[in-house]
């Protein structure tokens, strides 16, 4: 999918007009700039003419393929990426998948996992069906019994295991 690639707030450099001419009894005309023709000299016979205008800057374009950006990891619909001084860019608010974590990778919240996955104890871990569990917010108002999970960037010598959920 190609996205037409704006240039926002981009504004390309612009060169200055020449000055205008002297004229009998007149003042100096000024160029203007941008690209646009200048004023000539004021008064007199012979008054200055117009200075031709600068020529402004090229655009920079974006490649033919940007980011893939989602609300969060676990957002179905896409966002459209856009292009900023030549290069694409998730829109604010948006994340670039590609940075979003694996399973079995640190999280801060589910939001930042898989579509697939939760995140518990800072880590983004495979759902299980019920009544398996690794969290009590699996158990639609129950309890999550005997999930065992390792922490987010510590070692364990044990396997994460899940519990089974239980009525409170």
């Amino acid at each position: 999918m190609f996205t037409a690639c704006a240039l926002g707030s981009y504004e390309p450099p612009s060169g200055n007009g020449g000055e205008g001419g002297d004229g009998e009894g007149g003042s100096a005309g000024h160029g203007a700039s941008g690209g646009n023709a200048g004023g000539g000299g004021t008064g007199g016979v012979g008054g200055g003419n117009n200075g031709s205008g600068g020529t402004g800057g090229v655009s920079v374009p974006c490649g033919a393929v940007g980011p893939t950006c989602k609300v969060s990891c676990q957002a179905g619909d896409t966002v459209p990426p856009v292009c900023m001084s030549g290069k694409w860019e998730c829109p604010e608010g948006t994340v670039d998948i590609s940075t979003c974590p694996g399973l079995d990778q640190c999280c801060q919240t589910t939001s930042n996992c898989p579509l697939v996955a939760t995140c518990v104890m800072n880590r983004c871990k495979e759902k299980v069906l019920l009544p398996k569990c690794w969290s009590d917010a699996d158990c639609l108002g129950g309890t999550c019994d005997g999930a065992s999970v390792c922490p987010c960037g510590q070692m364990c010598f044990n396997p994460d295991t899940p519990g089974t959920c239980v009525p409170k």
